[in-house]
């Protein structure tokens, strides 16, 4: 974090940058952070040091964009026999936390597998307005964590296969399995909160990918179909490579002025990559090193 804070920081033709985005899982605490409100998250959050590490390196970058925002993922382990960790994404500037946001739409890997504890989702995560930020430049962003990006295109086209995957849900500290009207009410109400929502930017932390180009999948049914879901949205995704980086023209995980069409498309679909603007890499060798890449729209 620190090698790409002083490279962004000695790229004076960068500035003002709204938003510096880090992958999903980019530190990993011990803490469940699930059952509190987001108020108590950061107050948590605080508490730890990596707290220091990002406030220090968003002061850094504010010295030439003021308010910029730094927006990374956070892991935890189980929190119990019963459920899996946390998937969090926390936005810092330079006084401190801004938000911290827990995924709400899981896939079925997370809630129906052997190999994983069950992910839980939590109700009071479901306001999707606290998921928008203000921009330095004034404009809205949404936030969100690794499937999360799904999310969008699903409300504006719906998948009954890909909704089944919420099968859990807490209210109140109380955890249950969600019965199909339960869910489907649940879903009719998240449709009706995002017509009320007009982001321009959507920002998402990722987990990652084995290797450039195992992405495709994701960049053309994740960020690009959300771009759509959003009127076209400039969407960027900040990911994981496990043996090597893409080249700075590979796999761009992000997209913009994708139009509603896309989403009728199926599996037709196009990954409407955008290019970056710019791009360096930062720190050390093997797993130290980092891509960075400008990206506007």
């Amino acid at each position: 974090m620190r090698a790409v804070a002083v490279g962004i920081r000695a790229r004076r033709h960068w500035h003002p940058l709204d938003a510096v985005l880090f992958p999903a899982g980019f530190f990993r605490l011990k803490d469940s952070f699930g059952p509190f409100d987001i108020a108590q998250r950061m107050e948590r959050l605080v508490e730890h040091d990596i707290s220091a590490v990002i406030t220090r390196a968003a002061r850094s970058i504010e010295e030439l964009s003021n308010g910029v925002l730094l927006v990374l993922g956070i892991d935890t382990p189980a929190v119990s026999r019963h459920w899996n960790g946390d998937q969090l994404v926390v936005v810092f500037n330079a006084n401190g936390p801004v938000t911290c946001l827990r995924k709400i739409f899981p896939c079925h890997g997370d809630t129906d597998s052997e190999a994983f504890l069950p992910f839980l989702v939590h109700g009071h995560d479901l306001k999707l307005r606290q998921r928008m930020l203000e921009l330095p430049s004034g404009g809205k962003a949404i936030v969100d964590v690794c499937y999360d990006a799904f999310l969008w295109a699903e409300l504006r086209r719906p998948s009954a296969s890909k909704r089944a995957a919420l099968r859990y849900l807490a209210r109140g500290g109380r955890p249950r399995k969600l019965r199909s009207r339960e869910r489907d009410a649940l879903f009719t109400d998240l449709t009706q909160q995002q017509k009320r929502l007009e982001p321009r930017v959507h920002l998402v932390a990722l987990h990652g990918f084995r290797k450039p180009g195992r992405e495709l999948y994701w960049q053309r049914h994740g960020l690009a179909s959300a771009s759509a879901a959003h009127g076209g949205a400039l969407v960027v995704g900040a990911a994981h490579f496990k043996t090597t980086l893409p080249r700075p023209e590979q796999s761009p995980l992000a997209a913009a002025g994708v139009p509603i069409e896309h989403l009728k498309e199926g599996g037709h679909r196009r990954a409407h990559h955008l290019a970056a603007v710019d791009s360096f890499y930062a720190g050390g060798a093997g797993s130290q090193r980092a891509l960075v890449r400008l990206f506007e729209a």
